[in-house]
């Protein structure tokens, strides 16, 4: 560790680099510096080590430091060379000081001493669009528009630093950047290894299958073998928040090996009214244009909205025109040649389907939550293959549910584990990292296998689609929000013509579950409802598509609702249809206890067998209930013979 007493390279207080730097030191700060009179010790991990000294300014110029006296405010870099002395530097300089700042290039460099120093370690974010144009307006230079703030945004303030001179203009330092970048991103383009690339990625099913192709498709658009008529023009991907779309898109593009544009709602929005968001929205898809063949990125699609939901807000006009100018973007009249569009969101519910016409985003792929053996591969990416961990069982078992961010994250509290050891890797890392699950007791394992258990016998009885398998868990996942404890995997084939039967075993099918636990314990437990996608609420929606959308009811009239719950907004406004979802809800439930009622010892085996195991497949279910029904028949037939008068 040393610290840095030099006279400064330039002033700080007239430095484009310092005052965007500055900006990301406040709000990562900003609950300990608010106050004068507040005590700390900040370890703060810069976004890109080339930047060190930028921050390091940027750092004193915060505290408001004119020299590092003990016992008023002290910052230090963190040198990693230095790394042995840094217990007798923090303990002599930041633990004196009444507020203290420890500026390191990497996490690595952050030792245990230091850790135990620390009220806290803060990664900084990388300086954003509205950083530069902030820091422009303060110090009266011409603020950058989109394009270029999105260029500066990409690069080492340090270079940046360099870039503008004092007394020259903005452009003069832009033009040095660009010309200075070009070579470089012209050599990134052709690189021959870059990382991550989809090859090597694993968990993302249908989506890596469509990169792969696209990717193959490229290279032939590339070498004038195939026309752009050929190339898919975009995707919209979907799932939970951590699944790895974004990493998915930057894999794509290595793979591609075509430049990657980043968007968002979120980041266009940052440039200020609608007439400034509309126009970097344009600059983005103006960029996409001028490097391709190129990749453009829209994070967070579903912040756009549709166009059909809350049409009497006060901003919806705003919502309509910013909508109208993406569809416009996504299938101008001239066509967008070389540019493919990858859209990303959590919510498919939300996005105006004029988005999903052909030419425009015309795919939706599901990015599903990764397999145990995805899981394995995805551990193995961050940590590197060549460490020998050894049995990933336990790991593959405590990992269920997790995303691949939530992989990321343990792989990184795994080697940080190894680092304070000062050993490589291994198993009993991850393990340790992993967080902490509670078991579920036998009783209650019982009725997650009574429940899931109800849900495929009544696929097999109902014939209705074809059961994968059925599995619970042993633990409570250790993580936060909805819990996955068990399921009951049935693919449904693709109807051209589905009847109101049909929908009607859907929902007895989606009842079995609660109809198993009212059969076997007297009432069913909350895991049925209460949250999308759980199985009251898709059945209560089908329910009311029978009666409001499809002639199948009381009604031929045809009502479709509106918004991203059109079928709750339509049961809150018709009594008569909520009564009768519910009579239909009902009769349905009472087809599946007396279902499972007839079959109880079926159910109980099944359950039994899921307790032991945790997972069946199709197969072995379907032989379960055939196996009871002969036993039953062979009963029945028994009884007929006694009952027989000899």
């Amino acid at each position: 560790m040393t610290k840095l007493r030099s006279k400064t390279m330039f002033d700080p207080q007239r430095s484009l680099s310092a005052t965007v730097a500055l900006f990301g030191l406040r709000a990562a700060t900003r609950p300990y510096v608010r106050d004068q009179r507040s005590r700390f010790a900040l370890v703060l991990i810069v976004p890109d080590p080339e930047d060190t000294l930028i921050y390091f300014h940027a750092a004193r110029r915060l505290l408001g430091e004119q020299d590092f006296e003990p016992g008023s405010g002290c910052v230090i870099v963190l040198s990693s060379e230095l790394r042995r002395n840094a217990a007798v530097w923090s303990s002599q300089d930041i633990r004196t000081a009444r507020r203290g700042l420890v500026i390191c290039k990497n996490e690595a460099d952050v030792t245990s001493d230091l850790r135990l120093l620390a009220d806290e370690i803060i990664h900084l974010k990388a300086p954003t669009v509205r950083h530069f144009q902030a820091a422009s307006r303060q110090l009266g230079f011409p603020e950058p528009d989109a394009a270029d703030g999105e260029f500066l945004a990409g690069l080492s303030l340090t270079d940046v630093q360099l870039a503008m001179r004092p007394g020259q203009p903005i452009s003069r330092g832009l033009a040095r950047l660009r010309k200075e970048r070009q070579p470089i991103q012209d050599k990134l383009d052709v690189k021959e290894e870059l990382r991550p690339n989809l090859e090597e990625m694993m968990g993302y099913g249908e989506a890596r299958h469509w990169g792969l192709q696209l990717a193959r498709d490229l290279s032939q658009y590339g070498r004038g073998e195939l026309a752009w008529e050929e190339v898919d023009r975009g995707i919209l991907l979907h799932g939970a928040p951590g699944c790895g779309k974004t990493t998915f898109a930057r894999a794509l593009s290595n793979s591609c090996r075509v430049p990657l544009v980043l968007g968002s709602a979120g980041r266009w929005q940052a440039a200020g009214h609608l007439g400034d968001m509309l126009k970097a929205m344009r600059a983005a898809f103006h960029e996409a244009e001028n490097k391709r063949p190129s990749i453009l990125f829209i994070d967070e699609f579903d912040s756009f909205g549709d166009r059909s939901t809350n049409v009497d807000w006060e901003h919806a006009d705003y919502k309509r025109q910013v909508i109208n100018a993406l569809l416009e973007l996504l299938d101008p009249a001239d066509g967008r040649e070389g540019v493919v569009v990858i859209g990303a969101t959590n919510s498919l519910r939300q996005i105006d389907k004029a988005f999903l016409r052909a030419g425009r985003l015309e795919k939706v792929v599901e990015i599903d939550l990764p397999s145990a053996i995805d899981r394995i591969h995805i551990l193995r990416y961050h940590l590197g293959d060549h460490i020998p961990l050894g049995d990933l069982k336990d790991y593959a078992d405590a990992s269920e549910g997790f995303t691949g961010a939530d992989i990321e994250m343990l792989a990184r509290e795994a080697k940080r584990r190894a680092r304070l050891r000062n050993k490589a890797v291994t198993i009993t890392d991850v393990i340790a990292s992993l967080p902490p699950r509670e078991a579920l007791d036998r009783a209650t394992k019982y009725r997650l296998a009574v429940h899931e258990g109800g849900h495929a016998l009544m696929s097999v009885l109902l014939k209705c689609g074809d059961l994968q398998k059925v599995y619970i868990n042993n633990h409570f996942p250790g993580k936060h929000g909805p819990q996955v404890l068990g399921e009951a995997v049935i693919e449904h084939p693709r109807m051209s013509m589905v009847t109101k039967a049909n929908y009607l075993d859907r929902i007895a099918l989606l009842l079995g579950g609660i109809a198993a636990e009212r059969v076997v314990f007297g009432e069913h437990g909350s895991g049925a409802g209460g949250q999308e996608g759980s199985d009251l609420v898709v059945a209560t929606d089908i329910a009311t598509t029978i009666e409001s959308g499809l002639g199948f009811g009381t009604t031929l009239v045809a009502d479709l609702g509106t918004g991203n719950r059109s079928q709750e907004w339509l049961r809150q406004r018709d009594d008569r249809l909520r009564r009768a979802v519910d009579e239909t809800l009902a009769e349905q439930l009472e087809r599946s206890v007396a279902a499972v009622t007839k079959n109880r010892g079926t159910l109980e085996a099944i359950a039994s067998a899921l307790v032991e195991r945790n997972v069946l497949f199709g197969s072995e279910v379907r032989q379960i209930v055939e196996a009871n029904r002969r036993e039953r028949s062979g009963s029945k037939l028994v009884a007929a013979r006694e009952r027989t008068p000899r």
